[in-house]
């Protein structure tokens, strides 16, 4: 049997950031280094992120690498 050893606390407030600073804020913009330092997240774990609100259109790039909250 496999061992999870994914952290769910950290997951979690990882999200909340996300919900607080992006999701409830519509003049959300950041750059790439700003999301990356707001998550508390290494440059993977925020690329990752970033791409999938990007492709789910939670987030657009509004001009090169500056993002805001998708409407």
């Amino acid at each position: 049997m496999a061992v999870d050893r994914r952290n769910y606390a950290k997951r979690g407030e990882v999200i909340e950031r996300i919900v607080c600073r992006v999701v409830r804020n519509p003049d959300a913009r950041f750059t790439f280094k700003r999301f990356r330092a707001m998550l508390g997240v290494p440059d993977e774990a925020a690329r990752r992120i970033l791409d999938c609100l990007t492709s789910t259109g939670l987030v657009v790039e509004v001009e090169r690498g500056i993002w805001a909250r998708g409407h």
